[in-house]
């Protein structure tokens, strides 16, 4: 599925990624790629959404979202900032 994502095929990968968190909706892994997927071909809140389950999993996902540069388009979003750096 990551590869998809390499090789920009991204509504394939949303598809994959979408029956990956059927499977196992606790994968951050899964969760990251798919919100970063979703961002990539404009589905930002359901990116947010994926972000945030992510981040509620596994808190340090926050760390990861600051530097990823696939979400630096979200840089100044005040949802995306207050999910990745806090209250806001």
């Amino acid at each position: 599925m990551k590869i998809l994502l390499s090789l920009q095929r991204y509504e394939e990968a949303i598809i994959y990624f979408d029956k990956a968190l059927e499977i196992n909706q606790f994968e951050t892994t899964i969760l990251c790629n798919n919100s970063i997927a979703k961002l990539t071909v404009g589905d930002k809140e359901s990116s947010l959404r994926l972000l945030k389950q992510a981040i509620d999993k596994d808190p340090t996902i926050r760390e990861f979202a600051k530097y990823e540069k696939r979400f630096e388009r979200l840089k100044d979003d005040l949802q995306f900032r207050k999910l990745v750096y806090g209250n806001y």
